[in-house]
């Protein structure tokens, strides 16, 4: 997640940010975010989601994955969960063979399907690759 801090740091520099001011406004420990750019950890879901919302990016040009920040229209993001089940269910891929392919245990999968909790940033990008499309695709942020 080295390009997440570096990117980090360039969008907090373009909107005279500190780690202070971060921290308040996506409600976390001033430590958490100098952890974030330290590569010390990576924020989880629901702070990175806060990130792309208050940077206003996409979700590959935030995690390095695109050099460029895209041109297309960014939407709302949607449930993850919902999401999930649409884009297995339109390009027919089974439970099973989301688990055997990722891999990943079927617990997990469960909780992410019933929506009780949102998949690590590794396991996100992990599931795009997977499914062969972008970040940004897979939380709804373009459709």
């Amino acid at each position: 997640m080295s390009n997440l801090s570096l990117r980090l740091s360039e969008c907090m520099l373009e909107h005279n940010l500190d780690a202070k001011k971060l921290a308040i406004l996506l409600n976390v420990h001033k430590a958490s975010i100098y952890r974030f750019l330290n590569n010390k950890r990576t924020p989880n879901y629901g702070c990175f989601i806060k990130m792309l919302y208050l940077f206003d990016c996409s979700a590959d040009y935030l995690l390095g994955i695109q050099e460029i920040p895209t041109n297309e229209p960014l939407h709302s993001i949607l449930p993850f969960n919902e999401r999930l089940r649409d884009i297995l269910k339109k390009r027919k891929i089974t439970q099973i063979q989301l688990i055997e392919g990722l891999p990943l245990s079927s617990s997990i999968l469960y909780k992410w399907l019933k929506g009780t909790c949102e998949p690590s940033l590794d396991n996100l990008i992990r599931l795009s690759e997977y499914l062969e499309c972008s970040v940004d695709f897979l939380i709804g942020r373009v459709r």
